[in-house]
């Protein structure tokens, strides 16, 4: 029975040895990894920010009923942007056991676009207004942080200085009784930046001696509290700030609006002026690898 035994706990050993060695290349901790991952951030839909497509809608709307005309609105509903796509580059540089430094930066993106069109009736005579609007965020993050690991688990954090561009243009074909009469983009390129966190796990998953499938669950907070640059049109270039307000051009009611100004606008038609900021705060889901 003693000799089974010993038989039986050398086979034992044996297959530990060749499934799971246990040298000081295999059992060290790797002092430098290169890691990257992308995925999605799912954004609140902020309705301000599409303050521009319902308050032109509004605007022709008082403008009909002015000047006791019949207006329609037809094309698409608006179109938010409901998610961004992240691609985030980091090094981890490993100082104490399960401690790690990263320092890296990420880049995330979004887009939406939205058709519409607007009709206004005089007697004999259509007004056609066809709009296209095209929103474009773009987001910059380098960052510093710190990792802690246990086992196939890592908890960090992450602090960096993000560069956000918000593109928009706003693209006018006027037309009556079907004559093309004005062909217009209001086109503007704005910048906001804001201190940023991050804060997440991941799960490691060996693929080979080398490489490590990630798995991530984040949360970023990042509030950006002004947009500054210029507009472009036919007409010139405007800089300035995007600034929100309620408007009321023909005293008949008010409703949200928003444009870029060089200072804060002023004006009887104009109330309830506030700096436009965006709120990206949100919980990502990551894939990605580590090597």
């Amino acid at each position: 029975m003693r000799q089974r035994f010993m038989i039986l706990l050398s086979i034992l050993l044996a297959l530990n040895l060749n499934l799971f060695p246990r040298n000081s290349e295999t059992d060290a901790v790797k002092k430098l990894e290169f890691e990257v991952s992308g995925g999605i951030a799912l954004i609140n839909e902020h309705d301000s920010f599409y303050h521009r497509i319902s308050g032109t809608n509004t605007l022709i709307a008082q403008y009909a009923q002015y000047y006791l005309l019949t207006a329609d609105v037809s094309g698409d509903e608006v179109k938010k942007l409901k998610m961004l796509m992240p691609l985030n580059l980091s090094l981890n540089y490993n100082i104490k056991k399960s401690w790690y430094i990263k320092i890296g930066f990420e880049y995330s993106s979004g887009k939406t676009f939205t058709e519409q069109q607007n009709s206004a009736k005089w007697n004999g005579t259509t007004e056609t207004y066809y709009y296209n609007y095209d929103y474009r965020v773009s987001s910059l993050l380098p960052y510093v942080g710190m990792e802690a690991r246990f086992s196939s688990l890592g908890i960090y954090a992450n602090v960096g200085f993000n560069i956000t561009d918000f593109s928009f243009t706003q693209a006018l074909r006027y037309e009556e009784n079907g004559s093309l009469l004005l062909d217009e983009d209001e086109i503007y390129d704005t910048r906001g930046k804001a201190a940023a966190l991050i804060v997440g796990g991941k799960y490691m998953l060996k693929l080979g001696q080398k490489v490590k499938l990630l798995l991530k669950l984040e949360y970023l907070y990042l509030k950006i509290n002004s947009f500054k640059g210029e507009k472009k049109t036919s007409t010139g270039l405007v800089e300035g700030t995007i600034y929100t307000y309620d408007a009321n051009p023909y005293g008949i009611d008010w409703f949200p609006y928003w444009d870029l100004h060089e200072s804060e606008p002023d004006s009887p038609s104009i109330r309830n002026v506030n700096v436009m900021g965006l709120d990206l705060s949100c919980l990502r889901l990551m894939v990605g690898f580590s090597f």
